[in-house]
């Protein structure tokens, strides 16, 4: 049976998201793990944030979603426009 998952925030903390995927959700390769943003800021490991979410890609277990945010942030510049 295929499991959906939702995973925000993690925060370039790639252990803590392996260990949430591998021992808590105890994924399998039918389950669909949706990750939502805000994936390397502040953490100690952006880089393995990255590469887990590129080889569960290769696995076709991830689907990479960002919550679209649609004003403008005061430390964009006037007219910028989210891609």
């Amino acid at each position: 049976m295929t499991k959906l998952y939702a995973v925000g925030d993690v925060h370039g903390c790639s252990a803590s998201f392996r260990h949430l995927l591998i021992h808590v959700l105890k994924i399998s390769p039918e389950d669909r793990v949706y990750c939502l943003g805000d994936y390397i800021d502040r953490g100690p490991d952006a880089r393995g944030v990255v590469d887990l979410i590129l080889e569960l890609r290769e696995k076709d277990i991830t689907s990479i979603r960002y919550a679209a945010i649609t004003s403008r942030c005061s430390w964009m510049p006037a007219g910028a426009q989210w891609s």
